[in-house]
């Protein structure tokens, strides 16, 4: 960044490689971290969130998770942290969407 700047000593520098290397390309990567948008959602946040606002779903949550029984009695195996995130953005948006409407 701070080769943008005309006649800073970094500039002065990237324009020396360039002359002597002229096939030279600067690549800016953008992190496609910043656009996920499972960042910083943790079982925590996402059983505090369901007891507060969805208390109706927590069963079926604690089914997800692998802590509680189904209707047949059984404890299934826990779904994948990704998964179970899927499942929470999919019940709180429609959750907030009711709200709104």
């Amino acid at each position: 960044k701070k080769a943008r700047k005309y006649a800073s000593p970094e500039y002065d520098i990237l324009r020396k490689v360039r002359n002597d290397n002229p096939t030279f390309r600067i690549v800016i990567k953008i992190s496609s971290a910043k656009n996920n948008a499972n960042k910083g959602l943790t079982f925590e946040h996402m059983n505090q969130y369901i007891s507060y606002f969805m208390p109706e779903l927590m069963d079926e949550y604690l089914i997800l998770c692998g802590k509680k029984a189904n209707e047949n009695g059984e404890i299934p195996p826990a779904k994948s942290m990704p998964a179970i995130q899927k499942w929470f953005r999919k019940k709180r948006d429609a959750f907030e969407n009711e709200q709104v409407a």
